[in-house]
This record gives C-alpha cells, sequence and structure tokens, in this order.
C-alpha cells in the first residue's frame, strides 16, 4: 500500500512540475482580477494594480487523506502585500486570502488557514500567488499515510503597466532637422539630463543658450563635463557647423555650457508632454541606424549608468527613462522596465526628488557597446513604474 502511495505522489508530483509554467502577463492579470472579486478588492477593480509578482501551482489535494500547504518567503527589503487564490477546474476562483510580509519574512501555513474568502475543499486546479515585490513560494502536499512533497519556485516578475515602444510615432520626421541628427547628436542627446523638463517646468520655455550643465558632485560629474565638450567638439566637425560654444564653472562647482546655435538645435528635437513638461521627440529615431541607436544609449550609459551594471538611473527623468528603455528595446535588449522606490509619483513631475532606475537584460551587442560587466536579475524593494513591450 505505501509503495502504491509513494507511485502516485511521485506520479502528481511530476504533474505538477509539468503545469506550473509560469502563466503569460494576460493569464495572470485575470487570475488576478478574479480572486480580487471574490475578496472584493476595489483597489484592483479599478486598476489600481501594486501586485508586480506571482507565481502559479497547478494542482492540489484537500480531503480527508490529502493535505496541500503554502510556505512563502517575502524576498524584498521591505514589506510585501500578498494575495493568494484557488481555483476549480472550470477556473473560478472559489477562495482567497491576502497578508503582509514584513522585510525577509516567511508564512507558513495550509491552504485553508491562509485564505479569508471562500473555501479550499476537494481537489484545486491552480494556485495562484501574487505580490507587491519578489518572493519564493513553497508548495507542500502530503497524505496521511505519510507521503509527502513540495515544489519550490521563484515569482515571475509581471505587469500589465506596459508601454508598447514606438520609437516613430508619427512616421516621419522634418527633413530640415534630419541633417542635424548625426552620431555625435545622438550620444550628446542621450547624455542630456532630463530632471523634470528639458525646459523651465515652471514657465515651460527653454533655458537661453543652455546647452546643458553638470553638478559639482559625484566627482564622476567632472569627467563627464569634459567628455561631453568632446563629443560637442566632435558634433561640430561631423555636421560642419560652425557654432560658437562657452563653458563656465559656478560659484558653488557647476559645469555649464552655453551656444545660442547648438542649444537652438538641441532643443528642436524636443516637444512638450505632460502640460509643460519637455521631452525628446522619439520621432528622431524615425530614421535612426542601429549605430545612431547605439550612441544615444552610449551617451546615456556614460553618464547614467550603475557601476558597469545592467542599471541605468535618473532622478525625476520618467520619460527620458522610458525613451532609453524604448531605444534598449530596439537594440534586442529584453525585459525592459522602470523602477522607483517606494509609492508612485502623483504627476510626471513627482512633487519632489524621485530617483528612476532601468533595468534591461542586454544582449551581446549592447554588453561590448556599453561595457557592462555585472548582469543584475531583478530590483529588489522599487515599485514598478513602467514595463517596456
Amino acid at each position: 500500500m505505501k509503495k502504491l502511495i509513494a507511485i502516485l505522489f511521485v506520479s502528481l508530483f511530476v504533474l505538477s512540475i509539468s503545469l506550473t509554467a509560469q502563466a503569460d502577463s494576460s493569464s495572470l492579470v485575470a487570475m488576478e482580477r478574479k480572486i480580487a472579486a471574490l475578496l472584493a478588492d476595489r483597489s484592483v477593480q479599478q486598476d489600481e494594480r501594486t501586485y508586480n509578482y506571482a507565481t502559479v501551482f497547478a494542482y492540489s489535494d484537500n480531503t480527508e487523506y490529502w493535505w496541500s500547504g503554502l510556505s512563502i518567503f517575502n524576498l524584498a527589503d521591505n514589506a510585501n502585500r500578498m494575495m493568494v487564490g484557488c481555483f476549480d477546474t472550470d477556473g473560478n476562483a472559489v477562495a482567497a486570502g491576502t497578508f503582509t510580509l514584513t522585510a525577509n519574512a516567511i508564512k507558513t501555513g495550509f491552504l485553508s488557514a491562509l485564505m479569508r474568502q471562500g473555501t479550499v475543499s476537494g481537489r484545486v486546479s491552480a494556485i495562484a500567488i501574487f505580490g507587491t515585490g519578489d518572493f519564493i513560494a513553497n508548495r507542500f502536499i502530503g497524505n496521511t499515510e505519510g507521503g509527502f512533497g513540495e515544489i519550490e519556485k521563484e515569482a515571475e516578475f509581471y505587469s500589465d503597466k506596459q508601454t508598447q515602444c514606438m520609437l516613430c510615432p508619427d512616421g516621419s520626421y522634418s527633413d530640415s532637422q534630419k541633417q542635424y541628427l548625426t552620431n555625435s547628436m545622438y550620444k550628446l542627446l542621450g547624455m542630456l539630463q532630463e530632471y523634470i523638463s528639458r525646459f523651465s517646468y515652471i514657465t515651460g520655455e527653454p533655458y537661453p543658450d543652455l546647452v546643458e550643465f553638470f553638478f559639482p558632485y559625484p566627482s564622476s560629474e567632472a569627467a563627464l563635463a569634459d567628455y561631453f565638450e568632446e563629443i560637442i567638439l566632435e558634433y561640430r566637425a561631423e555636421s560642419q557647423l560652425q557654432f560658437e560654444y562657452t563653458r563656465e564653472t559656478g560659484s558653488q562647482g557647476h559645469v555649464y555650457f552655453y551656444s545660442t546655435e547648438l542649444s537652438s538645435i538641441i532643443n528642436s528635437f524636443y516637444i512638450k508632454a505632460d502640460g509643460s513638461l519637455a521631452t525628446l521627440d522619439r520621432n528622431v529615431f524615425c530614421e535612426a541606424s542601429e549605430e545612431n541607436l547605439l550612441s544615444y544609449a552610449e551617451g546615456a550609459y556614460m553618464r547614467f549608468g550603475i557601476e558597469n551594471k545592467n542599471l541605468i538611473e535618473m532622478p525625476n527623468a520618467p520619460y527620458k527613462m522610458v525613451t532609453i528603455g524604448c531605444v534598449l528595446k530596439e537594440l534586442g535588449c529584453s525585459n525592459v522596465a522602470v523602477y522607483i522606490p517606494g509609492p508612485p509619483p502623483p504627476t510626471a513631475g513627482g512633487g519632489g526628488p524621485g530617483s528612476y532606475t532601468l533595468i534591461f537584460e542586454p544582449n551581446e551587442l549592447v554588453i561590448n557597446r556599453l561595457g557592462i560587466q555585472e548582469i543584475v536579475t531583478r530590483i529588489t524593494g522599487g515599485t514598478l513604474y513602467q514595463r517596456i513591450d
């Protein structure tokens, strides 16, 4: 009898492994909404979702003879709100529960003990687990004869907060401006910051003659100012435009570059979004070559890349971060997403300083061009701002 039980349990174990492949994003969103409806969780029903990680286990049995449970470990360094739901063979949510795990905490319990709505009885076709942050889940199942087995899975990132990349939304760009879009110009555009806006976020107008400025800190900014000046000279030679420019150091150590002609050219590539906030017009990429795209990505990574990793960080520049992500996506990178620490800002300006972090899975082309040496697989402790597809 025990041998038969063992064989049966191994069969169930293999079945569960074969059926627990991660569902696609749309399936997970549908499962999440069914659980939320059962829980009457209005925040989910009103499209104010915060769950960014999920995993699904197929099959469990909950009878007098079989029992199932979960053990969930919070990988995030902050609180992780969890939602768990059980589905019947028709795909209906039959039981659900929510709870919060503190940083790096673990919760273990039988399925029935984790539910606060509905009941768990008989066979369950799927168990779906959602978290606001990253987590590992272990589904265990046993019987009264001593049979026992478990499967551990790390959550997968998923979201319906995604942007369909359109680097050329209008299908073309002005012929009069194409002449200015050289490789070195794309590199300059990549290096430019967009702290809240390229233009004054108060007046909505460009700063007169200002090309760009660099902070006195960190120390790397000073070296970047030198590199930026090299690119200006490269652009002047490449474009054969004999514009003048000046470099000035402010009383607090900021480095400013001024040029009436060059700033006018650069500002012509910007459009206003969300009121007075100016960001790069993505139509500048309509006829961009692979080398143009690499030059833009290189400029952005040179200034805003983090420690030779596949991460880019920039304060209060959500539009630019998405643009960089779109360029990287076009270059063949995958799993491109923008995160922010803490809750999302109420507006693009954010109401105050906020750091946006872009993570991406680079291909060999981008690794070699940007000099990436360390691959980070996920960000913990942040809130998803936008996933880029």
